[in-house]
């Protein structure tokens, strides 16, 4: 039975809506709320405030940024992922460290940074004073305590998938972080260029001593080459070796003697066959004697002719000229000797000739074998002087661009000093601050409510408790200094709207209205006693003459709340003590206030159950609906005592009251149950304390507080 009341009970809560369900249980949301984001400020207030400065550079060569005729090479070593992830590896090195290590300046921000991390918030200066606090100042002394320090404290990473990589530090000092994450930036700047730098520093210094080698080497080889031609014999003319030439100029000579010995020869043969040769026609001894000869035989013709041939002059003449051919002829043969030494030297002068230029042909083909040696002595020392010369060029050009020379890595921006906290972040932490104190308030809420077992309005509430909702009666607050609300009974307010659409369903509405109701509940202080006399009091006002009877009577209440006079009650006539004067009146127990009749419990009694058992109560019951249009009966609670279970089979109708939120559904179920079981009539259930913000929630139109009532008829 108690299993099958939980789960209709669990089934009654998981009726309600998720914003139903956190607005009956919004203190819960809201202490955990409210808890969250205390803890959460609490947490914001705590953690250290840091500030982040970032600094950017890019990792590509001057070539690649500035012209795009960059090789494919180049173009995929630079783009590549592993060269951005290498050049970050070098970024986080310890060598960078040490290296700005080296400025005093850094270390002094080290000493600042530490002493801000230990007085940044009120957190850790409690952990400072908690723990063995840390000595700052070592870190100016100690080169190896600052390393660890700032072992990891970069952050270094690529800018999505370019080239740029950002080097970020973080500090409770702004200036601290904008100092170290620039001198890291600077010294791997430094040291990209030094790298490349170096890198031509060792090309040229390498590209010296093999031009010294090579100098060396040409010099030696230049030697060689002369030291071979002057012990072969081999002596270089102007376009070719003496020797060739000398060949060619005995080569001349001998055709010039040839030619020589020829025009000898041929001028001998003209003399020899008696003809004037050129040399006697060109004599000058000659040419004189024949025209001395010339003229004294004209003259010696002459005086032949005119004195004839003893004529002394003639014959001495005629002698003369004998004697100048004599001497002509005389000549003539010394020409003709002259021309036979001419040809015999011409024809010496070759055959010399012709001996020598053997002899040089035979030293020249001798010299041909070192000629080509020389040759390819020549070439070897041409190729080394060509070598020679490019690396003097290589010297030269690598000389220049060091001058000029710029690291891979080139500056996109320095660190700027930040206006604010990097961590934590206002609006981020409110933010998240809000969603968990908004997730653990609705949690906590919906853990409380899933744990309430309390009654909650739903849709099938009416299947569950097995009996109808015939009224829901607001929370009202209760005025100072009055015992019970009466007040707003009386003035338009909800609960008198509330009592008038009670009273309708129950007695207006229904074809066969009891005159005799009972009002119950489960346990005590679910408004039960309020509702009797709710209903009572507006029943008054109706025209009826209604009596309201305390049932209780192990805890009566009644002339404490309605400040009744002392005096007998139902417990008296019940035992029938005096000083009760008869039976058949109700008037010596029945006490007026406001119109209503109503019995007190009177003195409180432990064996209530036997006596409303006893037929005197039945006789009381008769004699009420005798005299009186509605007898409303205030029962004890169903769950604590039988006394409502004895009084449900005695009256007309029962209407059980529970509190909203306050009264246990799964008792309010038992309490129904039991009293449907013992024979009652349950004409519905009536929900109170129902707040005006959560009435619409569960199908209750709010009431007007002015215009709906009708005040007292």
């Amino acid at each position: 039975m108690q299993m099958t009341i939980d789960h209709e009970v669990s089934a009654t809560a998981a009726g309600s809506g998720l914003l139903t369900r956190l607005n009956r249980r919004k203190g819960a949301f809201l202490l955990g709320f409210c808890v969250t984001a205390g803890v959460v400020g609490l947490v914001f207030s705590a953690l250290p405030r840091t500030y982040r400065a970032s600094a950017a550079l890019m990792v590509a060569s001057n070539e690649a940024v500035l012209h795009s005729g960059t090789s494919t090479a180049e173009a995929q070593r630079l783009g590549d992922p592993a060269d951005i992830e290498s050049q970050m590896l070098m970024l986080r090195s310890p060598r960078l460290v040490r290296m700005i290590l080296d400025d005093p300046k850094i270390t002094a921000a080290l000493v600042e940074d530490c002493v801000a991390a230990r007085t940044n918030t009120w957190a850790t200066r409690l952990i400072a004073r908690a723990t063995k606090p840390e000595d700052c100042e070592v870190l100016a002394t100690s080169r190896q305590a600052a390393l660890q320090r700032l072992e990891g404290a970069f952050s270094v990473g690529p800018t999505g998938r370019s080239r740029v990589i950002e080097v970020s530090f973080v500090s409770p000092v702004p200036e601290t972080a904008v100092l170290l994450a620039n001198a890291l930036v600077d010294a791997y700047l430094s040291d990209d260029k030094a790298r490349k730098v170096d890198t031509h520093d060792n090309a040229i210094n390498w590209l010296s001593a093999e031009i010294d080698r090579s100098g060396q080497e040409l010099r030696k080889a230049e030697l060689g080459i002369e030291t071979y031609r002057s012990e072969h014999g081999i002596v270089r003319g102007q376009s070719a070796s003496i020797s060739s030439e000398r060949l060619s100029a005995l080569s001349q000579q001998l055709a010039a003697a040839q030619a020589a010995q020829a025009q000898a020869a041929a001028r001998l043969d003209q003399f020899s066959s008696g003809g004037d040769a050129q040399e006697v026609l060109s004599s000058r001894t000659v040419a004189d004697l024949k025209q001395m000869a010339s003229q004294i035989g004209a003259r010696y013709a002459d005086l032949r002719q005119r004195f004839g041939d003893n004529y002394p002059l003639a014959q001495s003449l005629g002698e003369q000229k004998r004697d100048l051919d004599r001497r002509i002829e005389q000549e003539s043969r010394l020409v003709g000797v002259s021309l036979k030494r001419d040809v015999r030297a011409s024809a010496a002068r070759v055959a010399e000739l012709k001996a020598q230029f053997d002899s040089m042909m035979k030293d020249v083909g001798t010299a041909g074998g070192a000629e080509a040696g020389i040759a390819i002595m020549v070439r070897d020392v041409e190729a080394r002087r060509e070598i020679y010369v490019e690396q003097l060029k290589k010297v030269n050009v690598l000389q220049t661009e060091r001058r000029l020379l710029t690291g891979d890595a080139r500056l996109v921006h320095y660190a700027e000093v930040p206006e604010r906290p990097w961590f934590p972040k206002r609006l981020p932490f409110v933010a998240v601050g809000f969603v968990m104190a908004s997730a653990i308030g609705t949690g906590l809420g919906l853990l409380r409510d899933r744990g309430d077992r309390t009654l909650r309005i739903s849709s099938n509430l009416p299947q569950v408790a097995g009996v109808s909702v015939v009224g829901y009666i607001p929370w009202v607050r209760q005025r100072r200094g009055a015992r019970w609300p009466v007040h707003h009974l009386f003035n338009p307010t909800p609960l008198q709207e509330a009592i008038r659409a009670l009273y309708s369903r129950c007695f207006l509405v229904s074809g066969e209205a009891p005159r005799t109701l009972m009002v119950g509940s489960s346990d005590m202080n679910e408004g039960k006693t309020f509702l009797t006399l709710a209903m009572a009091l507006f029943a008054v006002t109706t025209g009826r003459r209604v009596l309201v009877i305390e049932a209780d009577l192990r805890r009566p209440t009644f002339r404490t709340a309605l400040n009744l006079p002392d005096g007998v009650g139902l417990s008296e006539f019940l035992r029938d003590v005096a000083p009760i004067r008869g039976k058949e009146s109700l008037d010596e127990i029945v006490t007026q206030h406001h119109g209503l009749d109503i019995i007190a419990a009177g003195a409180p009694v432990m064996s209530s159950t036997e006596l409303l058992s006893s037929s005197r109560f039945d006789t009381l019951i008769s004699l009420a609906e005798a005299t009186y249009d509605l007898v409303i009966v205030d029962s004890p609670p169903t769950m604590l005592l039988m006394d409502a279970q004895v009084l449900a089979r005695r009256v007309g109708g029962i209407i059980y009251c529970a509190s909203y939120g306050h009264s246990q559904l799964h008792r309010v179920i038992q309490g129904v149950r039991g009293l449907t079981d013992a024979g009652g009539r349950v004409l519905g259930l009536v929900v109170g304390g129902m707040r005006g913000s959560e009435q619409p929630s569960y199908g209750i139109k709010r009431l007007s507080s002015v215009s709906a009532m009708l005040g007292r008829p």
